[in-house]
């Protein structure tokens, strides 16, 4: 018994790395209860997954998600609230225009629609990343990531997607999800978050070699 309980065991490894990301998880969520902050806090989220990339599990600090949520706070509120606001008008135009046209026209409206939403959905994931790796905020570095989300649009979906995965658990039962309702509670911004993570990862240290120094 004691073998698995080890310090480097398998089974001690993946119970650190669970409790890590649902503490992760929970100082999410408990930043993001005034939704201007939501910005903020998901750059500190990126930031420790980060971490959690380059060093592996036991580095998580909840002092280090902190300060980086308050030095990031002033900066990404305008971008946050700004896209936010856009894409919350694109979906419902997208459905408007889905509803109210027929034939081909509203194909192509909505369409064009959620390909802004996209975009948009981009620029943010981009932004909040990067700002949380210490890029400073600017005119030219939202251009940078809205470049970012025309070239890497592929990446952005897949973003995208993995965002939206949780919702996927709707479609459950109501008994079903209201006992997964901890799990949800400790993993579902995490996880997906991870993933996120991951994507950035392999396509933006070519292009910011500054942030990402190789003994980072």
């Amino acid at each position: 018994m004691r073998r698995f309980f080890n310090s480097d065991s398998m089974l001690f490894r993946i119970l650190t790395i669970l409790m890590e990301f649902a503490l992760m998880n929970l100082m999410f969520i408990l930043c993001c209860i005034p939704v201007v902050t939501a910005g903020s806090s998901y750059t500190a989220l990126t930031e420790s997954l980060h971490l959690f990339v380059q060093k592996g599990e036991g580095c998580f600090s909840a002092g280090n998600f902190l300060k980086t949520f308050k030095n990031n706070l002033k900066s990404t509120i305008p971008v946050w609230c700004g896209g936010l606001l856009s894409m919350i008008v694109l979906l419902y135009e997208a459905g408007y225009w889905f509803h109210s046209f027929r034939g081909t026209a509203r194909i192509i409206l909505s369409g064009i629609c959620l390909l802004l939403f996209l975009l948009v959905f981009g620029i943010l994931q981009f932004w909040l990343f990067l700002t949380g790796r210490g890029q400073k905020a600017g005119i030219a570095f939202l251009k940078d990531c809205f470049l970012l989300s025309l070239a890497r649009f592929p990446s952005v979906l897949l973003m995208a997607a993995f965002t939206a995965s949780p919702l996927l658990l709707l479609l459950l039962s109501g008994s079903v999800l209201i006992r997964m309702a901890p799990v949800l509670l400790l993993f579902c911004f995490s996880f997906p978050a991870f993933f996120c993570v991951r994507l950035h990862e392999k396509i933006l240290p070519p292009l910011f070699p500054a942030l990402f120094p190789e003994d980072d």
